[in-house]
């Protein structure tokens, strides 16, 4: 859905300098809607003027109109006044603000030159490009939420509202009753290449197999559901069949703009699928196993990290239980960014970029252990963390989700 811009000059304005600025507004998914269009279209198609909207300033001696427009449109957000530095923008701008102030109205200025203004909107654009793909989305969850994940509820009605995502419940019998013997031909080349191209096996060909079929099973959910995200209750699959998830989320996780996470943890698996968006990355979902507050170091691990990420891997046993197949994965030194969203509505997040400085292979931990020096200071896992699992992405985007959520939740 294109983001909206309502333009307003000065009848006195020269035609050359309007034209200047509505052509440098000819972006993509940006839409310049006159102020007498909107107002029509309010009455007569609602739902065309749903969206972020902004009013541009686009010249000295505006306030009157832009005064009256807001007084009658009442625009259901934060008024965000777009500015640039020629035709005496700016000084209206700020007239106007003062005056929505006064009315008891929330509005803000957002100034740039003209070019760099067009430049954000763009960026902008691309975000409510992303955030209609989200809505778009339905996040399944396979059984329940794993039972210590005492901070990681959501409430799925506010997270509809907040963010347009459908969240589809299914019970673990749903992926347990239907598990197939045999593997299809696609099966079993996936996982003939997982294992060919892993640097050492530590489990049998036996359960690498039965790892396959749930992970076949779980494929099949996901297209017959129509899924752009899936997280397990891995705990109780294997307490009811002695089979990890680890495998089938591994492989799921390495399809483009798809997010698997573990646990039945519906905020770390969003979080994977917004960050895949954005960045158009792999992402591994970690417990935060370890910090280091003098050298700002955190240590995350977890079983199910997906192999393009890593230089090579190991397939082992699944840590807790020793059952199964989990994946130790190498990780080269190299930026990163952790990431993660929380809340009722998900409108919660917590981002740092960092340095990965270390592998490790700690035999009281989960498989892919990395240790990684943070920008942020890590007291935030100690003091204010949005709970355990956070989300490691390859590349430094600290700032990208930033100028993300401030779209996403203040409209710029």
């Amino acid at each position: 859905m294109a983001i909206k811009v309502i333009p307003f000059f000065s009848p006195l304005t020269p035609e050359g300098l309007r034209d200047v600025v509505l052509e440098k507004m000819k972006i993509a998914d940006v839409e310049i809607l006159m102020p007498e269009d909107y107002t029509t279209m309010l009455q007569i198609e609602p739902e065309r003027v749903r969206g972020q909207i902004y009013i541009l300033v686009g010249s000295g001696g505006t306030e009157n109109l832009i005064d009256d427009f807001v007084s009658k449109v009442k625009l259901p957000h934060t008024i965000i006044l777009l500015s640039h530095n020629l035709n005496n923008s700016l000084p209206a701008a700020m007239e106007t603000r003062a005056s929505l102030e006064h009315q008891g109205l929330a509005s803000r200025i957002v100034h740039y030159s003209l070019v760099d203004l067009a430049e954000q909107l763009q960026i902008r654009a691309q975000y409510a490009a992303i955030i209609e793909r989200i809505g778009e989305s339905t996040l399944g969850i396979i059984g329940k939420s794993s039972h210590w994940l005492i901070a990681s509820g959501v409430d799925d009605a506010s997270v509809k509202r907040r963010w347009g995502l459908t969240i589809e419940r299914l019970p673990m019998d749903f992926l347990l009753n239907n598990v197939t013997p045999d593997l299809s031909g696609e099966s079993q080349s996936q996982l003939k290449e997982f294992l060919n191209r892993a640097s050492s096996i530590d489990i049998s060909e036996e359960e690498a197999e039965k790892a396959a079929r749930v992970a076949q099973r779980v494929s099949l959910i996901v297209e017959s559901e129509e899924l752009n995200a899936v997280t397990l209750e891995c705990f109780d699959l294997l307490k009811q069949t002695k089979v990890s998830g680890c495998y089938a989320l591994s492989t799921l996780n390495e399809r483009p703009l798809f997010a698997a996470g573990c646990e039945g943890d519906i905020p770390s698996t969003f979080t994977m699928l917004l960050a895949k968006h954005v960045t158009q990355k792999p992402v591994f979902m970690a417990n935060v196993s370890d910090v280091d507050a003098v050298s700002n170091i955190a240590t995350f691990a977890h079983c199910t990290l997906p192999t393009s990420i890593a230089t090579d891997y190991r397939i082992m046993t699944h840590y807790e239980t020793g059952m199964s197949l989990g994946v130790r994965g190498t990780i080269a030194p190299q930026s990163v960014t952790v990431l993660k969203v929380s809340g009722d509505d998900l409108a919660c997040y917590w981002v740092s970029g960092g340095e990965v400085v270390e592998n490790l292979e700690n035999e009281t931990g989960c498989r892919t252990q990395i240790r990684v020096k943070l920008q942020e200071p890590v007291t935030y896992f100690l003091e204010e963390s949005l709970a355990n699992h956070h989300v490691i992405i390859l590349g430094d985007f600290a700032e990208e989700f930033k100028d993300f959520f401030s779209f996403a939740i203040n409209g710029w």
